[in-house]
Formats: structure tokens, sequence, C-alpha cells
């Protein structure tokens, strides 16, 4: 083979670009949809037995919409949401007991990483993974209810 080619074949694998970094990228539109939970599913805890709730997510480039309702396991009603870019910068969220404010980072287009915090201090953190064929979010989430953590895997399934 030529010398001059095999650089030139060199050169080019060098300079490719191996694929845009997360911070370059936005979450998948599969995100966006209403999303009911699916207890059978999930790994709620005790009591999870009357637990419900459905979330509407709308993305827009690198924001992400929540609108979430729904149901405690002590039968008293809830509704979450925030507007927020997927920069790791914190941004208000509302009607969460244990948060007034959530940070997201995108790992992938379809993985995103959540902290939230209650007056500036930390008091949950989460990973949501969106499946393959857009039809499934799992969502593993650590709380801190008091003085101990609380572990919960939430399944939401495409409506």
């Amino acid at each position: 083979m030529n010398k001059h080619i095999v650089g030139f074949v060199a050169a080019m694998v060098l300079l490719a670009p191996v694929g845009a970094s997360a911070k370059d990228q936005a979450p998948s539109a599969d995100w966006s949809g209403t999303w009911k939970l699916n207890v059978a599913k999930s790994k709620l805890g005790a009591n999870s037995g009357k637990w419900s709730e459905t979330r509407t997510y709308a993305v827009d480039g690198k924001k992400i919409t929540l609108d979430g309702k729904g149901m405690t396991s002590a039968g008293k009603p809830t509704h979450i949401s925030y507007v927020g870019s997927v920069d790791g910068k914190a941004y208000p969220m509302m009607g969460n007991p244990v948060g007034d404010r959530i940070a997201l980072t995108l790992v992938t287009s379809r993985q995103i990483k959540a902290k939230v915090t209650l007056r500036g201090k930390p008091s949950a953190s989460a990973v949501s993974d969106l499946s393959a064929d857009g039809k499934r979010v799992t969502m593993r989430r650590q709380a801190l209810i008091g003085s101990a953590p609380r572990d919960v895997t939430m399944v939401f399934d495409k409506m």
C-alpha cells in the first residue's frame, strides 16, 4: 500500500470525532409523553399497593418539563412539577415533600441523573433509564426520609 494512502487513512482515523459527549447531546424525544407507574413491576417498599402516579414529560432540546400527579401509599394526593435543563444546574421543583430544587444531568440520551435538594441540603438522588424501545422508564431513587435513606425502584410504562 502506498505510504501516502496509509498516512491519510491514519490521519483521518485520528481526526475523526469519536462521538458527541453527553454534554453535547439532548434527551431522546422518546422521553416525551405520559407515563403510568407500574406498581407490580416497581419496588416501592411497605404499603405500596395504594401508590399510583402518572407523569407527563415534555422534551424541548435540552429542556425537560415534568408534571406528575398521583396518590401516596397513605392515600394522599400528590402533584409535582418542574422545568429544568440537563445541564447539572438546580431548578425549582414544586410539590415534592423531599425537595424544592432538582439538578438534571444527561448521561446518555436515554439516561438521566437527578440530584434533589431541600433548603440547600441534598435530600434525594435518582437515575432514570429509558428503554431501547421507548416504552418504559425505570427510575432507581434514594431519598433521605427522616434520618434513614429509602431506596425505591419505580417503573413507568408509556401510555
